[in-house]
């Protein structure tokens, strides 16, 4: 989505059954020249659903919209009457063993083994055939179906050359004998282990799950179940990843910098506000946590900050990737912003801005990182007109090409931050950048002694208005009197809600007069 023109990509959801389509996630305006990845969950939805990919021109020729390398996650599967899966109890029972399921008019159900019907050497084979498999074997487990599962078929017959279990022979869907349906324990469930399967080798850039799929090393360690069976998020493989923290027992490496003006709140559960934050954290459990910027009670253009201390080599190769959910609802949701600081120039930028409520779902991001210089990364929450928006972050990680910088301080004049420990100049410090992440360079116990020092917040300091004049500077906020000419906001708080002094030329008599 790159141009002046960009109009919106769209998702939505279409019920099968009543044909009514739902909106599932939408983004807007231009996103760069680079590609970048969405994630849609859908949720909540009964019946069998289609997915509508929609484009919207923008108001010019500016403004081509482009989406590539579409997939699925594991728990979303093909609805097509004859689909087969094994369903278990879950690690450690191994995904090729379990209770066999048949797809039929949009409902799971079972096969009914009665007085040893069904055959291993040949419908279990052909079973397993239809899963990837080249035999089966009795399951060493038990795995029965609750109740209210259906039982589809009865008395399957193959002759082992078929390639799906609907090729074989078999009575009506759903007419099967009374013994079939237990209202107890399900003995007769059909149950199996699948062997011998040959998977195809993973790419050299990807991962082999421990159930043998195959992953982009990209997507390891993000807080999200690529694999299916969650090894590629087992801490023995993700502790050597940097940054990386779900907030679960504390901030990890995060800090809350004192350079803003409130601080995000480890919260689990809703929100206190209706219609605004999530109800849980972007797994879905109400009992774990996540980092909460609260808008109850605080006023517009307030910010809060969540830093990683942590500096990062140069990147320069398109590697280095910060991966994050992040949640925005709410009528009047603020601002969520990615920034960079640069430790040598000391640059900030904005890498990545959200300002746009996102509904009631979380979103994933992965962000490329790009640096000439070792950098630093911190979040700024910005508040919004009203209480009407809060915004959420969890499970930040960052990929492994992002490495850390862990050099020495080689300044002439070296200054260390004081609770975050990284080194810059002290011809850094008391200029009113906060070129430490905590803030401490601009700090009353540095800059106390600074002659001259002074943002006009709570009046001109030691400055003084000179009596050899013709007229007064003046202390304002927000804009000038004269449309287009003066400041909009203050460089101290970057917002209306700040001091400055300035020049108000209206009612000057001559272009001469001086201040």
């Amino acid at each position: 989505m790159y141009g002046n023109a960009i109009g919106a990509l769209n998702i939505y959801s279409r019920d099968m059954g009543s044909q009514t389509d739902d909106f599932r996630w939408s983004k807007t305006g231009a996103q760069g020249s680079s590609w970048n990845d969405a994630t849609v969950t859908f949720h909540n939805i009964q019946n069998p659903f289609q997915i509508i990919i929609e484009g919207v021109v923008g108001d010019g020729v500016q403004g081509d919209i482009a989406i590539d390398d579409t997939h699925f996650s594991n728990g979303c599967f093909r609805s097509e009457d004859g689909k087969v899966r094994l369903v278990n109890n879950g690690p450690p029972t191994p995904p090729n063993e379990g209770r066999v399921e048949i797809y039929y008019n949009n409902t799971w159900g079972t096969i009914c083994d009665l007085g040893n019907s069904w055959n291993l050497d040949t419908d279990g084979k052909v079973f397993c055939r239809q899963l990837g498999y080249d035999y089966a074997e009795s399951a060493s487990g038990f795995y029965p179906a609750a109740v209210d599962v259906p039982v589809h078929l009865d008395n399957v017959t193959c002759n082992g050359t078929e390639e799906m279990l609907t090729d074989c022979y078999y009575g009506d869907w759903g007419v099967v004998r009374s013994q079939c349906l237990s209202t107890g324990t399900r003995f007769t469930d059909v149950q199996l282990k699948c062997k011998d399967m040959s998977p195809p080798p993973c790419h050299l850039d990807h991962h082999t799950c421990d159930n043998e799929m195959c992953v982009s090393q990209g997507k390891l360690c993000d807080y999200t179940d690529d694999c299916g069976d969650a090894s590629d998020e087992e801490n023995s493989l993700c502790d050597v990843y940097p940054g990386r923290c779900d907030f679960q027992d504390d901030l990890c490496n995060w800090i809350q910098p004192s350079n803003d003006k409130f601080d995000w709140t480890r919260y689990k559960g809703s929100t206190p506000t209706p219609n605004t934050g999530p109800e849980s954290d972007h797994n879905g459990n109400t009992d774990h946590y996540y980092m909460l910027m609260e808008a109850t009670g605080r006023r517009y253009y307030e910010n809060a900050k969540l830093a990683l201390p942590q500096t990062f080599l140069p990147t320069r190769d398109n590697q280095c990737f910060i991966r994050f959910y992040y949640h925005m609802n709410g009528n009047d949701v603020g601002v969520l912003r990615l920034k960079m600081l640069t430790t040598i120039t000391h640059d900030k930028s904005i890498v990545w801005y959200e300002s746009d409520p996102q509904g009631d779902d979380w979103q994933f991001l992965r962000q490329e990182l790009n640096s000439d210089e070792s950098f630093q990364l911190y979040f700024e929450g910005e508040m919004g007109r009203s209480d009407a928006g809060d915004i959420a972050i969890d499970d930040v990680s960052f990929s492994l090409d992002c490495k850390l910088d862990n050099g020495t301080c080689n300044f002439p004049k070296p200054f260390n931050c004081t609770n975050t420990g990284e080194c810059i100049s002290e011809d850094h410090t008391c200029d009113y950048h906060h070129n430490c992440l905590d803030g401490s360079d601009e700090s009353q116990e540095v800059c106390s002694d600074r002659p001259g020092r002074c943002d006009f917040e709570q009046g001109l300091c030691s400055w003084d208005q000179s009596c050899f004049d013709d007229f007064n500077w003046k202390r304002n906020k927000y804009d000038t009197d004269t449309t287009s000419t003066g400041p909009s906001k203050d460089h101290t708080l970057k917002n209306i809600l700040g001091y400055y002094v300035y020049i108000d030329e209206i009612g000057r008599a001559s272009c001469r007069e001086r201040v």
